[in-house]
């Protein structure tokens, strides 16, 4: 959940009329620095929750077992205590009879230039060349997920992707995804072939 005050509130909270002014300053100053970190917090959490709900909906036994962003992801990506090159918005894995599934999340809200994206891109296709966490982060394998605001900016990411590796031919490494695609109302949605790669036009299962 996620509670601010309003101006209309402050109006009525701080009756004298210098120190009303101030207080609504200060909450449109803070709606205008803070909304767009909780927008973007609260896609990655719908996200989850999608996914989540999608894997129960199944009725198999793949399930998530472990789900880590911020502050957490952040100290599991450090060596020697030194600062990550890189933070990703989320990382998690889905357990299967058949093994283990890793995934990266990116969540996009058009606010990265698409230069500084492909930079990202291409330091997971180094970490993946490279092993880098294999230990750390016991994996073996992932994938880099991605989901956006809009179709359009879907395709804009999906686009550049193609020059993250150094073939320059497209990763099906990388997933994209719009969550306009997706909902907490049918969020089986998400496991079916919906996603594309910057490789081809095929739809792929996230798990496969």
């Amino acid at each position: 959940m996620v509670y601010s005050l309003g101006a209309k509130r402050a109006e009525f909270l701080f009756e004298d009329a210098e120190e009303r002014a101030e207080k609504i300053r200060q909450i449109k100053l803070n709606q205008q620095t803070t909304f767009p970190y909780i927008s973007h917090a609260l896609m990655i959490f719908q996200f989850r929750a999608v996914i989540t709900l999608a894997l129960e909906k199944e009725k198999s036994e793949a399930k998530i077992v472990r789900f880590r962003q911020g502050v957490d992801l952040k100290n599991d990506l450090k060596f020697r205590g030194e600062t990550p090159e890189l933070v990703p918005d989320g990382f998690f894995t889905i357990e299967q009879d058949d093994g283990r599934w890793h995934f990266f999340l990116e969540a996009d809200r058009s606010t990265m230039i698409l230069d500084r994206f492909l930079g990202k891109l291409k330091i997971y296709w180094e970490w993946w060349r490279e092993e880098k966490y294999k230990e750390r982060l016991d994996v073996s394998r992932f994938r880099v997920l991605t989901i956006t605001i809009s179709k359009e900016r879907k395709e804009n990411l999906r686009r550049i992707a193609k020059n993250a590796d150094p073939r320059k031919t497209g990763s099906n490494m990388f997933f994209f995804l719009s969550e306009t695609e997706y909902s907490l109302k049918k969020p089986e949605i998400v496991l079916q072939p919906i996603w594309l790669s910057p490789k081809d036009d095929v739809k792929h299962k996230v798990l496969e």
